[in-house]
C-alpha cells in the first residue's frame, strides 16, 4: 500500500515536469525503478523547487518592484487600522482569483506601498504575474506607447498579467487628456486585471487631480465596482524612526 502512494506521488511530480510517460504509465514502474523510489522522489522534488525559485525570479524581474517587501517586517503595533487577520485575507489571494481590486489610502509614511508591495510579491510568489508602475510613469507611458516600442511591450505585457500594481496616485496633477488616456486604459483591462492602487486622496478629491469630474467619477466607480478598500491613514513610520547623521553606524 506504501509504495502504491509513492508511485502515485513520483507521478503527480512527473506530470507537473511535464513526464508524459512517466506520469501515465503504471507499467513502467518495474521492480528496478520501485527500488529507487524514493531517491526519484527526492530528485523530482528538488527540481520542481528549482523551476519554482527560477519562475519567482523571472516574474520578479518582469513585475518591475523597485524592491522586495514582505508582510513579515510591516510594524502592525505602529499602524492600528492594519491587523493580521486583513493581513490573512489578502495573502489567500481569493480577492486576485476574483478579480477584485485593492485601494490602499493613506498619507505619506502610513504603509501603503509596503503594503502593496508586500502583496505583489506575495502573488508573484503564488504563480502568477505582475507588473508594478507609478501614476506619474504610467501617464507617461500611455502618452508615448506608440511611439516608444518598449512601452508597447510593456503595455502588452500589463495585459497578460493577473495583477497591475499602480503607485503613488495624487502626487501629480494631470490633464483631461490625459485623464481620458488614463480611463481609456481602464476601460481595456477592467474585469480582466485586478489592480492595486496607492493613493494619498480620498476619492472627492479625484476630479481635481484628474481635472475633470466626470471622468474622475467615471475611474473611481470602476475601480471601486469590485474592490477593498483600506485605509492607512496615521503617522508617518518613517518620521517616528527619523534617523540623522549621528545614528550612522550605531
Amino acid at each position: 500500500m506504501e509504495i502504491k502512494k509513492e508511485i502515485a506521488k513520483v507521478q503527480e511530480y512527473a506530470k507537473i515536469l511535464s513526464l508524459a510517460n512517466l506520469a501515465e504509465d503504471d507499467t513502467l514502474f518495474d521492480g528496478k525503478i520501485i527500488k529507487q523510489i524514493n531517491f526519484l522522489k527526492e530528485v523530482f522534488e528538488c527540481e520542481i523547487q528549482i523551476r519554482k525559485e527560477k519562475g519567482i525570479e523571472k516574474r520578479y524581474k518582469a513585475s518591475h518592484l523597485p524592491e522586495i517587501k514582505t508582510f513579515e517586517e510591516f510594524d502592525l503595533t505602529f499602524n492600528k487600522k492594519i491587523t493580521q487577520k486583513m493581513i490573512d485575507k489578502l495573502i489567500s489571494l481569493d480577492w486576485l482569483c476574483a478579480r477584485y481590486n485593492v485601494i490602499f489610502v493613506g498619507g505619506a509614511g502610513s504603509g501603503k506601498s509596503h503594503l502593496a508591495l508586500a502583496l505583489g510579491y506575495k502573488v508573484i510568489q503564488g504563480g502568477y504575474k505582475v507588473a508594478f508602475t507609478t501614476f506619474y510613469e504610467l501617464i507617461i507611458m500611455l502618452k508615448s506607447k506608440e511611439h516608444i516600442k518598449n512601452y508597447e511591450r510593456r503595455f502588452q505585457y500589463i495585459k497578460e498579467c493577473q495583477l497591475l500594481i499602480i503607485d503613488e496616485v495624487g502626487y501629480t496633477d494631470i490633464s483631461r487628456e490625459d485623464s481620458n488616456l488614463f480611463y481609456q486604459f481602464l476601460n481595456s483591462i477592467n474585469g480582466k486585471v485586478s489592480i492595486i492602487i496607492t493613493t494619498n486622496l480620498e476619492f472627492s478629491l479625484w476630479d481635481e487631480l484628474l481635472g475633470d469630474e466626470v471622468l474622475a467619477t467615471a475611474i473611481v466607480d470602476r475601480l471601486t465596482h469590485r474592490c477593498q478598500i483600506i485605509s492607512t491613514h496615521g503617522k508617518s513610520y518613517r518620521l517616528a524612526h527619523h534617523k540623522n547623521i549621528y545614528n550612522i553606524n550605531k
